[in-house]
């Protein structure tokens, strides 16, 4: 299960915050030390971490400084193939725990008082595991010469890098970088390289290549003959033996390794040879061979079993080797009683006891203590191994025989650990963490486990229940509820109880709005609202609407939840509160049916609209309200359109006319006539067409000719609307029209509309108008302006007028203004006169029919464009920089910036010494000058043209030479040659730059010069000093000097034989071991070894030389070298050893232990350690109430003797030679106290002591921290008053626990008076009380009218007073006294909104219900001259007058009734004209109004009909609808002085006007897309702006 991954983990985090708890605290010198650690090969990443409080977890960088005492926490990352063998930390052996943190690759340690160097020793390369991680390399080459390989892996014993030669067929590890080096033959050379097979370009000639080995690899190398001879000699060395190996190499003249193997190799001349001999276990080097003979005059010892020749004719080398002892170790493994011990190799391979193990190896000895043990002390060869104290697992480096012992003890007791689960649930699993074996165990009830053991344990609750409390020892455990798994820790015998409960309920209420019903299920079974059901239930509601309806929204706990909108299912988990769901239902859309009928000669058609298509509809359909419906009559031959009746009223408007629309609001029943075509009355229309002041024109429209033209004295048939056009010249207004010498409205200056009834004259008034100049900027950067107004055509209808600037306009002309924007500018604002005229909302770049009414300037205020902008990058090669700058002040940019577009940019390359400009590269293509591209010297120029720009420079190398000179000072002589040395280059050549030269120093032997000192160009080269040759790169003109000077001899003073050991002194003449004698003279520069010998009780502590420490002296090899440079005295600084023993000492409960040693009386600490025979004295200090019991020293009772001395509550002992552990116990002093305790009136007292509940009576003696229990034991009738102690109210604390009737107290220092007080029984009652809607109530009990709640319980008799608070619109209804009517009596009064109940002898149950206030308010009617009005309200008619009072919410009904010659007007409404809306409606001559809440006022206003006719509503039109810009309401002349009101649906009036024309123009730009009412009088009809 997964608990158990987990809990290793959780466990390895508290030992880490336990180990920081324990160890932190201590900290108090401020120092801190230095952590530094390093990944080996193999281990991809290593993190150490700490824990700093309150920062928590701290990742710890290599390097950074921590105080000691901090618990450090070391995690590798292994790669694959890799493994890591241990830890090392200062050079020692780390000790960690594999199996308890996850392998090697976790160690921790607590941070010490000094810096700490902390390394990865990984497994030798031979144990990895990397079978299917391994390559085959094979090696191939021509005649000529052949190849060597090697790459470079990780010694962990070492840890350092070291070089591994590859044979061919060797296999290698994956992902290796392989270094390959092709030695050619002589008078060979070398050629092309291959890799499986596949040449590589550019490899001739090349003595070395790299190569990543991924795969199994093939390496060829071409050898070719050159002319020039091999200068060299054969070096062979031996195929590897038995007893060992060697390895050999040359330094090239770069100081390149050049790896020479088995068999014959070819070293050029002047070359040194470097050998290795590595003997193989149980053997060791002797000697060296050459061509078989010993020869120690040959080479120059470098160590034991290194050297270095120089070969002069061709060679064969050996090494002799030596058996020495047997490599092997003894192990030997020793377990004490209680535990196993166990020993085994990296690998894991187990080591007996008795067997012998190779020289080197790491071993991991496991103890394995037995249950109840821990590990204790571990002992190798004999030896205390403190580091390994307490802990399973050590690792030892088996460099000599290991004799390794471990000690066991015993471990903390076992307690007992049962576990039940009661009714309701079962024990699913029950497990502990045994630490002994990092597992996970199962066990049962009644087991016996080690103190702090962690026990797990998981229930399983039955159907139905749910895990309640947890228990241990019948006490509640913390934060159990409702958990089904619980960890505990034992620390005593432990009893674990687990109870369960019937799952929790909780209310679901559930109520659908007007319009369908809601049923709630459960598992497929139906359940009542307000049911109470099981939490973490799924409950499905069903939402059932009625005909009509459908659902609309869904609540929960009263939000709503939009995703559930229009379902008629849902489903809601139960949680762990009442449920409250609603639903809501609306109506579906309402519909009306529409007949349509047509009369004889022809027939009628009729669509809907449905978005922007018609759809076709049959008569008697059903259409949605607030539809558009078109009617089209279509007449036979022979026929023509007569009327149209809509409800059967005449449209006179539409006579004649074709179509008609209406939306529907209501049944809607349409009828068309046709009449047969035959001879109409004819009018004469008479008017003059050409005027002084210009032209009029008149026309009338036909269903079947169009447009007809009327010329002044034609006859026109009557009925036709005659429309009279004038066309004013320039400098003319019209005044005024006149009808039969009457003037007469119209609907536009220069228009007259007129239906022919008579014979009519029509004439035009005008007057000479003012002519007004306007001026407006046409052409600008911005853009163009044009200017225009409407001039009407006559026949021709409107025409754009276009005016030039600086032209004429008659006042009151309305010029619109408009702009076309240049690309790239936007307009701000406009300038009439000066003055500042904003943008429209909806068309900002036109200013609409300006009023010119005098001189006028108009100008347009742009704003310029942003230019675009594009990246520039621009890059150069290698040998060189660029930079760049923008426009004539040289701006510089950096690459990948934004340029405007049209931007000059100068790139200016600058290349590097050595180096000149190759070329410009464009957009990657070469740059060629052209028009927006300019080349000048080192600069490129470019335009920026309309896209990115990407420019890179590149650089070629110029080939430079230079001199180079040499010369050598006296004692010898100097060559120059080619770097391999073959080609004397003379003084004074000039050579290429960067090539390497080889200067070789001939000092002249023979007079005794050697080479001192180079100098290059005058400066001295210290690290050359003394080199026969140099490698010298030339980078400018050089020149090199060479000086010689005789050898030099120096004294070497030591003392042979000291208090503390010996010294002896030697060197090495060509592997000869020379002894160097006291003051002896050496010559400068010899290597002289100093080996020193120590005796017992001393330690060495460094080398000094002429009184300065050597600092590459080895301490631990006692060893110490020097290169002779001057007169040098050899002497060693020393100590003596001083034993020291670790004492530890302890205090048992009750008391403390302090130590100090010596007279000085030094304060030490437990665990310290402390010199070998000082005077220790440990004092025992005892707690109060405390005394000393005894001193245990080393686990035994102290004995006063010749090293020890007991004084008082002191104990002196003299420190023997081994650790010394002190302990003392103490022993409480035994105090006594009387217990008085007595009853008071009512009931009894008794007492008991202990947890075996010993009666004691009352004035007793008890001893001090005893816990008594006192039972107090009521009389009938009679309850617990309080208990008294010591004369005070007792107060449950940390000595003092209340439990019922019990009082149980920890006896203090004092004696103790306990006294019970009882008091007779206090009957109670529940009070309930609520309220139904439309109020609240609220409850007091007695004449302090102490509040109470709903539920509580009161005392019988009580007077309580309940008070009832409607809220508005409410008044008191009644109260209900348990579930009856309320009556006035002995116990119950009622006074106004207050029940004052006094309660008896059962609960009590009050409910107050409230019932509505009715609210009326104020009618009053009128109706205005000409009519008058009636008022009736509710669906019954109930006839009303005038200021009577109605209820609120009522639907009153007025109904205007026009006198003969009048009709209704318009209606008033509280002062504003009636507007239809959600409470008001308007229909033929009635106003339905939904009484709001406040006073209403209505008025009917009548009006007279004209001469003319009685103009009907339909002879009002508006178009055009659908409406964008504007609409244009046409009336009859009647009707002019009527107000137009444009309302949204929702009542608000967005526009009105007063129609002073018979033709008005609304513009509607500023209105927004919707529905619109628009009404004129008593007529309305929907519009929709699109």
């Amino acid at each position: 299960m997964t608990k158990r991954i987990l809990y290793p983990i959780v466990f390895a985090l508290l030992l880490l915050l336990g180990g920081w708890g324990s160890k932190a605290s201590g900290q108090s010198s401020g120092a801190t030390y230095a952590v530094r650690y390093t990944l080996p090969k193999g281990v991809s990443d290593l993190r150490c971490v700490t824990h700093f409080p309150p920062e928590g977890k701290v990742v710890v960088t290599s390097g950074r400084k921590l105080p000691a005492g901090a618990q450090l926490t070391f995690t590798a990352t292994v790669e694959d193939g890799y493994e890591i063998d241990h830890w090392m930390v200062n050079g020692e052996l780390a000790q960690h725990e594999p199996e308890g943190y996850g392998g090697a690759r976790m160690m921790k340690m607590e941070m010490p008082e000094e810096d700490i160097d902390v390394v990865i020793v990984m497994k030798s390369s031979a144990t990895r595991l990397r079978s299917s991680e391994e390559c085959i390399v094979t090696l191939e080459s021509s005649a000529g010469g052949h190849l060597s390989a090697l790459y470079v892996d990780f010694d962990p014993f070492e840890q350092e890098e070291q070089e591994v030669n590859v044979e061919s067929g060797d296999a290698v590890p994956k992902n290796i970088t392989l270094e390959v080096n092709a030695i050619p033959d002589m008078g060979a050379k070398i050629g092309k390289w291959y890799q499986d097979g596949v040449a590589i370009d550019g490899s001739e000639g090349s003595t070395r290549r790299n190569f990543t080995i991924r795969k199994d690899t093939k390496i060829k190398v071409d050898f070719e003959a050159s002319a020039k001879p091999f200068e060299g000699y054969t070096v062979t060395l031996p195929e590897e033996s038995p007893e060992g190996t060697i390895t050999a190499y040359y330094e090239d003249g770069n100081y390149n390794h050049v790896s020479l193997q088995a068999g014959d190799n070819k070293v050029p001349k002047w070359m040194f040879v470097f050998l290795t001999a590595t003997p193989k276990a149980g053997y060791e080097f002797s000697y060296w061979t050459f061509n078989g003979q010993r020869n120690d005059d040959l080479f120059m010892k470098l160590s034991d079993n290194s050297c270095r020749f120089e070969p002069d004719a061709d060679v064969t080398v050996g090494a002799v080797f030596k058996r020495t002892a047997p490599a092997g170790h003894k192990i030997t493994l020793t377990a004490g009683e209680g535990g196993t011990l166990q020993c085994s190799l990296s690998n894991g391979t187990e080591v007996q006891s008795g067997s012998t193990v190779d020289d080197g190896v790491a071993l991991r000895f496991t103890a394995k203590p037995k249950s109840g043990y821990k590990t204790d002390q571990w002992t190798i060869n004999g030896e205390p191994f403190a580091k390994g104290k307490g802990k399973n697992t050590i690792i030892q480096k088996a460099d000599k025989p290991l004799n390794v012992e471990v000690s066991f003890l015993k471990d903390i007791e076992l307690y007992t650990v049962e576990y039940v689960a009661e009714a309701g649930g079962t024990i699913k699993s029950a497990t502990y963490y045994d630490r002994t074996t990092y597992n996970y165990v199962d066990f049962q009830s009644g087991k016996e486990l080690p103190k702090d053991t962690d026990v797990d344990i998981e229930v399983e609750p039955k159907a139905g229940y749910v895990v309640d409390l947890w228990y241990l020892n019948d006490q509640p455990i913390d934060a159990s509820k409702g958990k089904t798994s619980q960890t505990i820790t034992i620390s005593e015998n432990s009893k674990i109880r687990i109870t369960f409960a019937t799952k929790p309920k909780q209310t679901v209420t559930y109520t659908a709005s007007t319009g369908g019903t809601i049923q709630g299920t459960l598992l497929g079974t139906a359940f009542d609202s307000g049911s109470k059901l099981d939490e973490g239930s799924y409950i499905i509601f069903t939402a059932t609407p009625d005909d009509g309806y459908e659902v609309d929204q869904w609540r929960i706990d009263d939000e709503v939840i939009t995703r559930y909108a229009g379902k008629k299912e849902i489903t809601e988990r139960l949680g762990n509160k009442p449920l409250k769901v609603e639903v809501s239902f609306k109506k579906l859309p309402v519909t009306f049916p529409v007949f349509f009928t047509a009369g004889e000669g022809g027939t009628i058609v009729a669509t809907v609209a449905e978005g922007s298509a018609q759809k076709g509809i049959s008569s008697g359909d059903a259409i949605v309200q607030y539809s558009q419906v078109t009617f089209t009559a279509k007449p036979k031959s022979g026929y023509h359109v007569d009327q149209w009746t809509v409800n059967d009223q005449p449209q006179k408007y539409f006579a004649g006319k074709p179509e008609l629309t209406r939306t529907v609001r209501d049944a809607l029943k349409v009828h068309v006539t046709f009449k047969e075509d035959k001879p109409a009355k004819l009018c004469t229309i008479n008017y003059t067409k050409e005027n002084e002041w210009g032209t009029l024109v008149a026309y009338y429209d036909t269903q079947a000719s169009g447009r007809i033209n009327v010329k002044p004295g034609d006859k026109v048939e009557e009925g036709y609307m005659i429309t009279f056009l004038a066309t004013p010249k320039e400098g003319y207004t019209i005044d005024h029209w006149t009808y039969n010498g009457t003037k007469t409205p119209h609907v536009k200056p220069e228009m007259l509309t007129v239906t022919a009834r008579e014979n009519m004259t029509v004439a035009v008034v005008c007057n000479k108008a003012k002519l007004c100049t306007v001026t407006f900027d046409a052409v600008s950067e911005g853009g163009k302006m044009t200017a225009s107004y409407l001039k009407d055509e006559g026949f021709n209808g409107y025409k754009d007028v276009y005016i030039k600037s600086g032209e004429q306009v008659p006042a009151g002309t309305e010029v619109t203004f408009v702009v076309t924007l240049t690309e790239g500018y936007t307009l701000e604002h406009w300038l009439v006169n000066n003055t500042k005229k904003a943008c429209d909302k909806y068309n900002p770049l036109r200013l609409r029919e300006l009023v010119i009414n005098e001189d006028t300037e108009v100008k347009a205020v742009y704003k310029a464009p942003q230019k675009p902008q594009h990246a520039v990058t621009f890059t150069a090669g290698e040998g060189g920089a660029i930079a760049a700058t923008v426009g004539p002040d040289a701006k510089a940019i950096q690459s990948n910036d934004q340029v405007e577009q049209g931007a000059v940019i100068t790139f200016t390359a600058t290349p590097q010494d050595g180096y000149e400009l190759d070329q410009w590269m464009v957009n990657d293509n070469p740059a060629v000058a052209g028009a927006d591209t300019k080349i000048e010297g080192n600069k490129l120029i470019v335009t920026l043209g309309d896209q990115d720009l990407k420019v890179k420079a590149t650089f070629k190398k110029v080939i430079v030479t230079y001199e180079v000179t040499y010369s050598a000072g006296e004692g010898g002589d100097i060559v120059g040659a080619t770097f391999n040395g073959r080609e004397v280059i003379p003084s004074g050549s000039k050579v290429n730059e960067n090539i390497y030269m080889r200067f070789t120093a001939k000092p002249n032997t023979e007079q005794g010069y050697k080479v001192d000192r180079w100098f290059i160009n005058g400066e001295v080269q210290s690290q050359l000093t003394g080199r026969p040759y140099i490698t010298w790169q030339i980078k400018a003109k050089t020149d090199v000097k060479v000086t010689f000077k005789k050898e030099q001899m120096y004294e070497v003073n030591y003392k042979p034989d000291n208090e503390w050991g010996t010294i002896e002194a030697y060197y090495y003449d060509r592997g000869r071991k020379v002894a160097v004698e006291p003051k002896a003279m050496i010559k400068e520069g010899t290597f002289v070894e100093f080996q020193a010998t120590v005796k017992d009780g001393y330690v060495l502590d460094a080398w000094t030389n002429n009184g300065e420490e050597i600092p590459v002296a080895d301490i631990e090899t006692l060893k110490a070298s020097i290169t002779l440079r001057a007169n040098a005295v050899i002497d060693v600084k020393y100590h003596k050893l001083v034993v020291k023993h670790t004492v530890t000492f302890t205090a048992g409960e009750g008391g403390t232990v302090a130590a100090t040693v010596g007279a000085e009386a030094k304060a030490i600490q437990s665990k310290d350690q402390v010199e070998q025979g000082a005077v220790i004295t440990f004092t025992a200090t005892p707690k109060e109430g405390y005394e000393l019991d005894q001193w245990m020293v080393n686990d035994k009772p102290a004995v006063a003797g010749a090293d020890t001395k007991i004084e008082g509550n002191k104990l002196i002992v003299t420190l023997g030679d081994q650790d010394l552990l002190v302990k003392v116990t103490f022993k409480k002093l035994i105090v006594k106290h009387a217990v008085t305790f007595t009853a008071g009136e009512g009931g009894t007292i008794a007492a008991t002591v202990g947890a075996e509940a010993k009666a004691i009576q009352s004035k007793d003696q008890v001893e001090q921290g005893a816990v008594i229990t006192f039972t107090a034991t009521p009389k009938e009738g009679y309850e617990l008053d309080q208990w008294m102690v010591n004369g005070k109210p007792a107060v449950a604390g940390a000595d003092t626990k209340i439990e019922g009737n019990k009082l149980i107290v920890t006896l203090g220092d004092q004696d103790l008076k306990v006294e019970a007080t009882f008091k007779k029984l206090i009957v109670k009652h529940a009070v309930t009380f609520t309220a139904g809607e439309g109020g609240a109530i609220a409850a007091t009990v007695g004449a302090d009218a102490k509040a109470i709640q709903s539920k509580d319980q009161v005392e019988q008799g009580a007077v309580i007073t309940f008070t009832a608070t409607p809220q508005e619109g409410y008044e008191l209804d009644q109260w209900m006294v348990n579930d009856k009517p309320a009556v006035a009596g002995t116990d119950t009064k009622i006074e106004g909104n207050k029940l004052i109940v006094t309660l008896g002898d059962q609960d009590l149950k009050v409910q107050a219900t409230f019932k509505k206030v009715i609210v009326k308010h104020a009618v009053t009617f009128t109706a205005g001259e000409g009519g008058a009005i009636a008022a009736t309200v509710g669906p019954d008619a109930k006839a009303i007058q005038s200021e009577d009072q109605v209820e609120q919410g009522a639907v009153i009904t007025f109904t205007a009734t026009p006198q003969e010659g009048y009709e209704l007007d318009q209606w008033m409404v509280n002062g504003k004209p009636a507007v239809a809306g959600a409470d008001t409606k308007i229909e033929g001559n009635k106003l339905i109004v939904t009484l709001g809440d406040q006073d209403l006022k209505v008025e009917a206003t009548f009006r007279k009909g004209n001469a003319i006719s009685q103009i009907s509503e339909a002879e009002l039109a508006v178009y055009p609808n659908p409406f964008a810009e504007r609409i244009v309401i046409t009336i009859p002349a009647e009707r002019i002085g009527q107000t137009a009101y444009l309302t949204s649906m929702q009542g608000e009036v967005v526009m009105q006007m007063t129609l002073e024309q018979t033709e008005t123009v609304l513009y509607t730009d500023a209105l927004s897309q919707g529905t619109y009412l628009l009404r004129v009088g008593s007529h309305s009809q929907l519009l929709i702006k699109e």
